[in-house]
């Protein structure tokens, strides 16, 4: 469906754009506003309070970046001791990782003061024997020793979260700071692992948290969907008339209601699966990675109701295997079998997810997954059913033909013989069934978008089309189904009307409108509305839009053929849906952010940690995780300021941009830049082939000009 009215589209798009722009613009200067209000020192100084409102234009700063041996210096020539006023001091430092203490010792004296990192101390609390000194920095004496030191500096943590957001490891942050003129003793790498697996479990925990919070989320969201359909239903003839069984009956339908083995009652979920691996594969056959990842997004409220993390290695395992010795107790990454085809790790993801969810025995957890939204893979849904097998020992005790038992079969029309289909259910008995198999229409629009693709004149096989069908008219197939199946006018039309009007999407190519809408379709406008004028370029595409040439009819039945197979009432069912997998897309890009796929995360927990750093920072935003975690860990005071003003901001931004990409106006506009793109490099396409500058593999090996 080519977009209509655009350059309406265009102006109204144009006011929204400077109405934004002055948004963003009101936004800055609020955030300006609230920057400069920070008071970094809590403590009711009269100084902060009456400072003059024209010195309010710019955070003041909190941490500053001074030459250490200029500090010493000043502060030992210039400077006397506070009690016995004598220019005896003199300045150490020593360095726990990130974190730098100054000492200043009075040689006069004996007097002592130790400076702390950070605008407030940055030391962790651990428990009630954490003194604090008057000016509020927390000082354990018993813990003396560099490690506990190491250990105690919030700071040192935060770090660590620095390298999972930017997807690196120690040896990139302290790069940063050699940029940066500071010299960081990072220390060993024993501390820097104790360090990462505290973190790591902090990082587990509130994943755990969030996603549970996530699931009550989900199940409430669902509730309100089934009200909202039994309400719509009971005005119906079908349920003005229908008893209270029968509403009974109605409303557990809607919920998908499933009885579990402890008598408790589960509400079916829609959820989408999707996974991804840490290295790219080569050509279409090679999937060779050592690690993979999966999430598991609720389809009502697009949180993450579960994730599922393989590591086929773990670097504590294999080297106390090289030693012969027995591995000490540690959190092992090593899940999945190194013999096995990495490719498997999606469909087994997508079981672990049905049984996370069926799991729970927390009664406002109690859920399953009723309807699955995947790509169109066949071994994913065949893993997640029941074992046949499984299935006849439960209901046919000691049976020995398959004959006897309910074992799927199929029967041959030529000798009437029955092949029973093959085992491959993975989901255990205990978790219920799924009751749908839905497919994303993103994933159904690229695979039609390949079958009309292989009709291109290009190629040796019989198979195509010779009569100049090339990418281009497939690519507005593709463009067509895409408007077809996304929008939101189409789904809600019956499912019969939905699968008689699909076919516009090759039919509006080759000028027969008879299925089209006459809100997209210009022609059909046109033809209604004799003072609406066509486009100029309509006049200038008249290749196939004439059917009643021969040439026209034979292509447009080779097109029919190619689509047939996605156009049949059961395909179409699996995406008469309003739901999407778009939302793991999205996962799996901030997935390849923490951990990029040329470095290996999988020897050790950090894979695992990243992605429950993914999971809590987008259901719950950058600053509540940093509370969360740094609260988890300890740091339960007083946290760089800076940092969560960085972290609020951040919060904003996403908002406002998910709030504004999400306005029709916006998503229409997107749609005609995308279609104005496609046509724009039609042309350049063109002249660079007629310049002889068109780029394309292969040539020289097989002569083709």
């Amino acid at each position: 469906m080519e977009q209509d009215d655009e350059e309406e589209v265009r102006r109204g798009d144009n006011d929204e754009d400077e109405e934004h722009q002055e948004e963003d613009e009101e936004e800055d200067d609020h955030d300006d506003d609230d920057a400069s209000t920070i008071i970094l020192d809590d403590s009711d100084d009269d100084n902060n309070k009456n400072k003059n409102k024209c010195q309010r234009g710019a955070m003041e700063p909190a941490n500053i970046l001074l030459p250490f041996y200029r500090l010493r210096k000043t502060l030992e020539s210039h400077f006397g001791c506070p009690k016995c006023s004598k220019k005896k001091l003199k300045v150490t430092q020593e360095t726990y990782g990130f974190a730098t203490e100054l000492t200043i010792t009075c040689d006069a004296c004996g007097h002592v003061e130790i400076v702390a990192p950070g605008v407030e101390s940055t030391r962790m609390e651990r428990g009630d024997d954490a003194d604090e000194d008057e000016d509020g920095n927390h000082y354990n004496e018993d813990h003396k020793d560099s490690s506990s030191m190491f250990m105690d500096y919030g700071i040192n943590y935060a770090m660590v979260l620095l390298m999972q957001h930017l997807g690196m490891g120690l040896r990139g942050v302290v790069m940063i700071l050699a940029f940066l003129g500071i010299a960081a003793g990072a220390g060993n790498q024993t501390k820097w692992q104790r360090i990462q697996e505290e973190l790591g479990l902090a990082e587990e925990e509130v994943a755990n948290r969030t996603i549970e919070n996530n699931i009550k989320l989900e199940i409430a969201a669902t509730r309100l969907q089934a009200q909202e359909q039994y309400a719509a239903w009971l005005l119906t003839n079908e349920g003005t008339n229908a008893s209270e069984q029968e509403k009974l009956m109605k409303m557990t339908e809607l919920l998908a209601m499933r009885m579990s083995q402890e008598g408790l009652q589960k509400i079916g979920l829609t959820v989408g699966m999707d996974g991804a691996w840490q290295k790219r594969s080569i050509g279409r056959g090679s999937y060779n990675s050592k690690t993979g990842h999966n999430f598991c997004v609720g389809g009502l409220t697009k949180k993450i109701l579960s994730v599922v993390v393989y590591s086929k290695h773990c670097r504590t395992c294999e080297k106390a295997e090289g030693l012969q010795v027995e591995a000490l107790e540690h959190r092992c990454p090593r899940n999945y079998d190194a013999g096995r085809s990495s490719k498997a790790m999606e469909p087994l993801a997508a079981v672990a997810h049905c049984k996370n969810l069926a799991a729970s025995a927390d009664p406002h957890l109690q859920c399953y997954v009723a309807q699955l939204v995947t790509d169109d893979d066949s071994t994913t849904r065949a893993n997640t059913k029941h074992s046949f097998k499984a299935v006849a020992d439960r209901d046919y005790p000691g049976w020995t033909q398959k004959r006897n038992t309910a074992w799927p079969f199929k029967v041959n029309d030529d000798t009437n013989k029955r092949t029973y289909l093959p085992d491959h259910g993975l989901l255990p008995l205990w978790v219920p069934s799924i009751n749908k198999y839905l497919c994303d229409i993103s994933h159904r629009v690229k695979v039609i978008g390949s079958a009309v693709y292989n009709l291109s004149s290009t190629g040796s096989n019989p198979k195509r089309l010779k009569a100049g069908w090339n990418k281009y008219d497939a690519e507005r197939i593709k463009f067509n189904a895409g408007y077809f199946f996304h929008q939101e006018e189409n789904q809600s039309l019956p499912f019969q009307i939905f699968c008689e009007q699909v076919h516009c999407i090759y039919l509006h190519h080759f000028n027969n409108h008879s299925r089209c809408n006459q809100r997209w379709c210009r022609v059909l406008r046109n033809q209604n509305d004799p003072t609406y004028e066509l486009p100029a370029r309509y006049k200038t595409e008249e290749k196939f839009r004439e059917t009643e040439s021969v040439q026209g009819r034979g292509v447009l039945d080779k097109v029919k053929e190619a689509l047939e197979p996605y156009l049949t009432p059961e395909a179409l069912a699996q995406v008469y849906h309003g739901y999407s997998t778009q939302k793991n897309e999205s996962l799996n890009r901030k997935m390849s952010a923490v951990a990029p796929k040329d470095r290996f995360y999988g020897g050790t927990n950090t894979l695992r940690d990243r992605a429950n750093l993914v999971v809590v920072n987008d259901s719950i935003g950058s600053l509540q995780s940093f509370e969360s975690l740094f609260q988890s860990l300890g740091i339960k005071k007083k946290w760089n300021p800076i940092l969560s003003e960085w972290a609020r901001r951040q919060d904003k931004s996403t908002a406002a941009a998910t709030t504004w990409r999400s306005k029709p106006g916006v998503k229409k506009k997107r749609a005609v830049l995308k279609f104005e793109l496609f046509n724009q490099g039609i042309q350049e396409n063109k002249r660079a082939k007629k310049d002889g500058t068109y780029y394309k593999s292969g040539v020289a090996v097989t002569g083709e000009m």
